[in-house]
């Protein structure tokens, strides 16, 4: 068993509480059953499973796509895939991506 040395103070700050486990446990579990709405995308070879995983973990299921794509068939994915967050964008800016999503909603 390691011993682990320090103040109190750097133990209350690194220290995981139940509540966060459970958020965390509750988050990916929501974004896996989010990745899943996202399968007939992946099955077509329309996402990858790495943009499908990207897009599911910032909180967006297929139902948003299609949401996005019936408002504004020309720029909704784009500007939902392409929302700046603070890592950066929202799922990604590649148009070949954007295209195909939008190819594969107005069929």
């Amino acid at each position: 068993m390691a011993v682990i040395r320090g103040s109190k103070a750097d133990l209350a700050s690194t220290a995981v509480t139940t509540a966060s486990v459970v958020a965390v446990v509750a988050f990916d579990k929501g974004k896996l059953d989010r990745q899943a709405t996202f399968g007939a995308l992946v099955k077509a070879r329309v996402l990858s499973a790495a943009i499908a995983a990207k897009a599911a973990g910032s909180g967006l299921t297929f139902q948003h796509l299609a949401t996005a794509y019936r408002r504004d068939p020309s720029h909704g994915i784009q500007r939902l895939f392409t929302e700046k967050t603070t890592t950066g964008r929202r799922v990604t800016a590649t148009k070949r991506i954007i295209a195909a999503v939008n190819g594969h909603l107005g069929e």
